[in-house]
């Protein structure tokens, strides 16, 4: 059970009273990084304000850093049921270890994912105390909490062999140190942003004040305003006007600290920063996200990030046979090196490979077709070697980087450690001119996503003490899972406009709040229970998610939060969601509850609205552009095009304008065509005339056209590489 606010009440007051506490040597144990990072500014201005000019670092951590630091100050240094603690990434390894030798495991097709799931609700059963020798983990093999008590029995078999202790076992173990009088810290603690405690954050903090140690539970001062419940059309108009709000008190107010807070939050974080950015930010040029004034909680993954999803496509390059698209990719990409330099030319290779080639090529391919040069001359006669010019799809760089991908590929086929592939790839990419400008400096945006990179081949190379050699491609998928893995946060000032999930909001005040989508089907939010622990024991410890009740008492108190949160709030649900009409949830229906009102919105006009509402084009007499030939080609889809969109048919017949070739396995027809029409070029270049066809019986005219046939298909450098389509394609010419 969690623990009764009663048995341990708040004591409430004002954020310069904490910060006074801060300066002489509390130490505040937020519930989140969020809290943690957003008090640490705060206390920053509040001595910079008193006219401060130096002070120490105050002791301002979240909970999981609190324990980190409790476990590594050496206070149970001498018990010897510790061990060594995995990271993240390790852990992970351990638990894909531990699925690798089960049988029920191995069908999988994503292990990974599996392996989180297992870790968090290890992590579950550590903090709500639940025990694994209940009837209730009785079942079939296949059950899933069958599955994983026998997963984590073979888990902990694993560390205990290797030396390992789960980092959720920690607070426990310092639990039941400070009950045991062997934990006592120094100084006084506080808690601030606790909504609850689980059983063993309630039994540590019970052991430390037991200890002697001073721990007390804050909280600030409700902010005591109105709160106004609006009900928008839908959820675009939703978001529009929040926007417009949010301008509306950021102009209105400099110094206003505004905040808008989202249930869904991961669901719709990329519509929630687009309308601001429209409204906030207008014109057609985004912004690098280190300029904008908002800031979102919620990181986005690393391998979201361009640099590094180009980054890791490279590394993916390296092997025999390489897909069209994938190159296509990296012909495309601004992080290589030499590609404002090259960019046309590297359009045209795409073109040509694109023309030319199935969807798979050989590597050297690309070797030879970006070092192409022009060999013989129009009369077929071989040009001396300092003659020969360049192909237009010729790039020296694109040559070079693949002759680096070819050798990486022959000197990489055997098992390596982690750390050693770390090594490999970061030199690998280096050698390729990869994110080469992207170099240290305030005005760098992309500066801290490759020290982001930077960490992730460092988590790579950390997982050599949890795994032993892995191929090249076990360590590509390693480091993808890690990058996808790790969030990454814009770095910048603080922001005054914070975008939070309603979990967050505990232990902040704003003077403007904005909540959105509180339609009744989206809060309170809907049970999940974790698949891996029994129903009946999840609802009996009382674990969130695990029941419709449960779900409804964390709402209640979220909701009270929120509404002490600000002096301005509004509070707003679609009337419409996917055509259906919507309530508002019945969790803000109270008496201090304002409705029918409108509430601030900035009035101005965005620019897409400016545009359409200016004055009519100027219309001038522009000369047409003379057609490229006398006669256009196209025959019927000229009317085709033009009937269907009179842009694409300008674009198409009069400019010249297609599109990329899409690649298919076999022959498309333009090839088949085209080998045709070279077949039959080179046999009536050899037989003359009719007279010349009449000398020839049926086998000397057989034998006349395979030999042209196979003359035409080995110039074709796309089909050389494979032999069975080239004798199917034989076979269709003869």
């Amino acid at each position: 059970m969690t623990a009764d606010p009663g048995e341990f009440p708040e004591e409430r007051l004002k954020p310069e009273t904490l910060f006074e506490r801060l300066s002489e040597g509390l130490c505040l144990v937020t519930a989140n990084n969020r809290l943690s990072r957003i008090l640490h500014g705060q206390y920053v201005q509040w001595r910079a304000r008193r006219g401060d000019r130096q002070w120490p670092r105050p002791d301002i951590l979240a909970w999981d850093d609190w324990i980190d630091r409790l476990w590594d100050s050496g206070a149970l240094e001498n018990d010897d049921r510790c061990g060594a603690v995995p990271g993240a990434h390790q852990l992970r390894a351990l638990w894909l270890d531990v699925l690798r030798g089960d049988e029920l495991a191995a069908r999988q097709l994503r292990p990974e994912s599996l392996a989180t799931a297992l870790m968090q609700a290890r992590a579950r059963l550590s903090d709500w105390a639940v025990a694994t020798d209940h009837p209730a983990w009785r079942g079939e093999a296949r059950d899933n909490h069958v599955a994983f008590r026998r997963w984590k029995r073979d888990f902990d078999a694993r560390c205990r062999r290797d030396g390992w202790l789960a980092p959720e076992d920690r607070a426990p173990r310092l639990a039941e140190a400070a009950h045991n009088g062997r934990l006592a810290l120094a100084g006084p603690i506080a808690l601030l942003g606790f909504d609850e405690l689980n059983p063993v954050q309630e039994r540590l903090i019970d052991g430390l004040k037991s200890a002697g140690s001073s721990v007390s539970r804050l909280a600030f001062p409700a902010a005591g305003g109105a709160a106004l419940l609006w009900r928008a059309d839908d959820p675009r108009d939703e978001l529009g006007r929040m926007a417009r709000w949010v301008r509306y008190w950021f102009e209105r107010e400099p110094d206003a600290r505004i905040a808008v807070v989202v249930p869904d939050l991961e669901q719709r974080q990329d519509d929630i920063e687009r309308v601001l950015r429209e409204v906030l930010l207008p014109g057609p040029t985004p912004p690098d996200s280190a300029e904008t004034p908002w800031n979102v909680s919620l990181g986005r993954p690393l391998i979201r990030a361009p640099m590094v999803a180009i980054g890791l496509r490279l590394l993916r390059l390296a092997r025999p046979r390489v897909g069209i698209r994938d190159l296509g990719e990296m012909l495309r990409s601004p992080f290589l090196a030499e590609a404002g330099e090259e960019w046309s030319h590297r359009a045209v290779l795409e073109r040509l490979l694109r023309d030319r080639y199935p969807k798979t090529i050989e590597l050297r391919e690309l070797v030879y077709r970006a070092g192409e040069r022009r060999r013989y001359t129009s009369e077929g006669e071989e040009l001396p070697e300092t003659e020969r010019e360049a192909r237009p799809w010729n790039c020296p760089a694109i040559h070079r980087c693949a002759l680096e991908l070819q050798r990486f590929e022959r000197e990489t086929r055997d098992r390596r450690l982690p750390s050693d592939w770390a090594r490999a790839f970061d030199s690998l990419l280096s050698s390729l001119g990869w994110a080469q400008d992207q170099q240290e400096g305030a005005d760098n945006a992309d500066w801290p996503i490759k020290r982001a990179w930077q960490e992730a081949l460092r988590d790579l190379a950390s997982l050599d003490a949890t795994s032993g050699p892995i191929t090249r491609d076990e360590a590509n998928r390693s480091l993808e899972q890690l990058c996808r893995d790790r969030l990454h946060r814009p770095e910048g000032p603080p922001a005054r406009i914070q975008v939070l999930g309603p979990y967050e909001v505990c232990g902040l005040r704003f003077d403007h709040l904005w909540v959105l989508g509180l339609h009744s089907d989206n809060w309170p939010r809907a049970a999940r229970p974790d698949p891996f622990i029994p129903l009946a024991l999840q609802r009996e410890a009382g674990m969130p998610r695990s029941s419709p009740d449960r779900e409804l008492t964390i709402a209640k108190t979220v909701t009270r939060r929120l509404l002490e949160t600000a002096g301005d709030t509004v509070l707003s649900y679609p009337g419409l969601l996917d055509g259906e009409p919507t309530l508002a949830s019945p969790l803000f229906s109270g008496p201090e509850i304002e409705t029918g009102q409108q509430p601030a919105a900035w009035s101005g006009e965005s620019w897409r609205e400016a545009v359409f509402r200016a004055e009519g084009p100027r219309i001038e007499v522009l000369a047409m552009p003379s057609p490229c030939r006398e006669a256009p080609l196209g025959g019927s889809s000229l009317l085709r095009r033009q009937a269907l969109c009179p842009f694409r048919a300008f674009a198409r017949n009069r400019l010249d304008a297609e599109g990329l070739e899409t690649p298919v396995e076999g022959i498309d027809p333009r090839l088949h065509g085209s080998l045709a029409h070279r077949t039959l070029e080179g046999f009536w270049r050899e037989t003359r005339d009719h007279a010349g066809l009449a000398g020839l019986d049926d086998e000397a005219l057989q034998s006349r056209v395979r030999a042209h046939a196979e003359k035409s298909i080995e110039e074709e450098r796309g089909l050389r590489a494979r032999p069975a389509i080239r004798q199917v394609e034989q076979d269709r010419l003869v």
